[in-house]
């Protein structure tokens, strides 16, 4: 039977063995860079969250972002998809909704 300890960190935290210091608190840019492109350009936030969500597949990591940034800008795709192409009904919505 093989006892496997925790490694002690130099702030004296204690870390599973097999997680090298480099990967421990390390966020991933992609997500973020999705999440943030979402607001901007929602078609292109679409594009780079599915390449995050796949990166995060493969190699683990911010799901969560890369998740919000796909959902946020397929939402802002469709919004600004409807106002282009009606936008009298578009218009109406909105009032009915916020008047």
């Amino acid at each position: 039977m093989a006892l496997v300890v925790a490694e002690r960190s130099p702030m004296g935290w204690d870390r599973p063995p097999g997680h090298d210091r480099e990967t421990i608190g390390q966020t991933d840019v992609l997500p973020v860079v999705a999440l943030v492109t979402a607001f901007f350009l929602p078609p292109l936030g679409v594009v780079l969250g599915v390449l995050a969500i796949r990166e995060a597949r493969r190699h683990g990591g911010g799901r969560g972002p890369a998740v919000a940034a796909v959902v946020l800008g397929a939402l802002a795709s469709l919004v600004w998809l409807i106002s282009v192409v009606m936008p009298e009904k578009f218009a109406h919505v909105v009032f009915v909704l916020f008047h």
